[in-house]
Formats: structure tokens, C-alpha cells, sequence
């Protein structure tokens, strides 16, 4: 587990042939719900640089950015766990969401670069190093945020890539420079 707790991150995303944006992702701090803010954008959205996504208590990270109420331990289930996986929560807990997800940041001027470049993909290979980093840096035991592990169809990128420290099996995948 992380000491430190992660307070926020950029995501680069893209809607295939037409839009791109940079997300800021407010994930923590005196208990503030977490809330993704547009900081960027080249086409046409919904939302506008400035824009809010704040319906939700933790950000699930997908192929997307979506956020969602975790679900569980209610009054008919008292003793049950809270569900923090996304794709195990009902869609009726389910708030807001990205487009598809280019590359994860930690700091806004590399995002702001990515988002300069031409060409974006889901998961991005020239940044692959940057989302591995920033999911390492959010962990798995975040309050506020999760990464989805579940569903292989809703996988950012397969977890054993940033679970596991040892760059060199990636590296024979092709997947690191």
C-alpha cells in the first residue's frame, strides 16, 4: 500500500476520429468527493474546458474515467463488503464518464504534451510508461479511487503490467521502450 495518499492525476483521453481531452482528477483531500474537471480540449463535447464530472464517490479507472457510489453493506446485507470494482457495481450506482483513455499522468505538463501530440490511441503505447506510473501511485487501496481489475473487457491494461514491478517481462512484450 501506498504511504502517501495520491491526491490527483491528468488523463489524456480521446473519442476515436473526432475529440481529445485533458482531464484533472481530484481523488482525495479532507474528504472531498472526487471530481474530474476539463482542462483541455480540441472538438466537440458535451462538456467544456472548465466542465465537471462530480457524480460519484470513487473514480473507477476502465478504459474509461467514470465515476460511480461503491455498492454493499446496506441494511439487508449488513455484513456483506463494500463493492469497489466498477464493473461489479450495479449500472444504477454508475455516474459520469471519459472517453476512452489515452495515458494516465501524474503531473499536468506531461498530459498537456500528450495531448499536443496527433494520432491518440486507447492506451497509448508512447505514454504506456506514464499510466503505469500513475497506477502504481494510486494503488489498489485508494479511498477514492479504483482501478478495475474484474473484467478483462474494461481493462485500462492487463494488471500484471503495473502490479508487477518487473519491468522486463514487459519489456519482451514489446510494451516498454
Amino acid at each position: 500500500m501506498n504511504t502517501k495518499l495520491l491526491e490527483k492525476f491528468y488523463a489524456v483521453t480521446v473519442t476515436p476520429g473526432s475529440t481529445k481531452s485533458v482531464y484533472e482528477a481530484k481523488i482525495g483531500g479532507d474528504g472531498e468527493k472526487p471530481v474530474l474537471t476539463k482542462i483541455a480540449l480540441d472538438g466537440q463535447s458535451k462538456i467544456q474546458v472548465g466542465g465537471q464530472i462530480r457524480n460519484g464517490a470513487m473514480i473507477g479507472i476502465t478504459d474509461r474515467l467514470q465515476l460511480f457510489v461503491p455498492e454493499g453493506s446496506g441494511m439487508v446485507s449488513p455484513m456483506s463488503t463494500i463493492e469497489r470494482d466498477i464493473v461489479l457495481v450495479s449500472t444504477c450506482y454508475h455516474g459520469g464518464c471519459t472517453s476512452d483513455i489515452v495515458a494516465l499522468f501524474l503531473g499536468e505538463a506531461k498530459a498537456l504534451a500528450c495531448f499536443n501530440e496527433k494520432d491518440h490511441k486507447r492506451c497509448d503505447q508512447r505514454w504506456v510508461n506514464d499510466s503505469i506510473e500513475t497506477l502504481r501511485a494510486i494503488g489498489m487501496e485508494h479511498p477514492y479511487c479504483s482501478i478495475s481489475t474484474a473484467d478483462p473487457r474494461w481493462w485500462l491494461m492487463p494488471p500484471s503490467f503495473w502490479q508487477d514491478a518487473n519491468d522486463h517481462a514487459r519489456k519482451n512484450e514489446g510494451l516498454l521502450k
